[in-house]
């Protein structure tokens, strides 16, 4: 029996104190005998772990919570020349996109996430839109804004296809309805521009054309809205630009 008393008496020594203040009633090793001594001690030891425990749980808790606190604050999605930087998990709290042309190139579009519109322009209220061309240094290095428009209001009907963009954004209110099947052409009985900055920075509900006029749009068969950079619109467009949508 005395060796193991000296094995729990000698174990007991060494753990360290608790915040139950539990050192006060660690056991001498000349008291050795004294098991009152040793099973009070081991008791307040006991309920000492029982409190880390609790604190613990409390803890992971209050992790919990703050990550999913964290989890719903609205991130900034992007797509920079189809680059995507998002937050993954996140609500998206305002997107932007950007797509770098020359005034020697064809026309180039960049096809808009409909994810990201459907969760900006398809809630009450639809978002607020603006869109801008930037002309560019060498390297496609310091954009220096040179038109714009809005910001203004676009609503996006995800089952329906339909759109609504606000005067802000240039001349009257527009509506329209993406993927009805139209034909060819800026603003035709389908394939339609939505905003234009700067005669070569478009928002259209139909891709650029690649086999027609390097500013057409091809037809309107499918949903989906893309910014498209047309430098064949304007002849003394900057020899480097780009065109920067920002939804919010």
């Amino acid at each position: 029996m005395r060796p193991l008393i000296l094995a729990l008496a000698l174990a007991c020594l060494g753990l360290p104190a608790a915040a139950r203040d539990c050192a006060g009633l660690r056991p001498r090793l000349l008291l050795i005998e004294r098991l009152d001594q040793l099973e009070t001690y081991l008791r307040c030891l006991e309920a000492e772990l029982a409190d880390l425990r609790d604190r613990e749980a409390r803890l992971r808790a209050a992790l919990a919570a703050q990550a999913e606190a964290l989890a719903a604050i609205p991130a900034d999605y992007a797509n920079i020349d189809g680059k995507v930087s998002m937050a993954e998990g996140r609500p998206i709290g305002a997107a932007r996109f950007v797509l770098s042309a020359r005034r020697s190139g064809a026309a180039a579009s960049l096809a808009l996430d409909r994810g990201v519109i459907e969760a900006l322009c398809a809630r009450p209220g639809g978002c607020a839109i603006t869109l801008a061309h930037q002309a560019l240094g060498f390297g496609f290095a310091d954009p220096r804004v040179t038109a714009a428009v809005g910001p203004c209001v676009f609503d996006y009907d995800p089952a329906g296809g339909g759109w609504f963009r606000g005067a802000a954004c240039g001349g009257e209110a527009a509506r329209g309805r993406d993927g009805d099947g139209g034909a060819t052409g800026p603003g035709g009985g389908g394939g339609a521009v939505i905003a234009t900055a700067g005669a070569v920075c478009l928002l259209a509900d139909a891709d650029a054309d690649p086999r027609g006029a390097p500013d057409a749009l091809a037809r309107d068969t499918g949903r989906g809205l893309y910014l498209i950079a047309a430098p064949a619109r304007d002849p003394a467009a900057a020899p480097r630009f780009r065109c920067e949508l920002t939804l919010r």
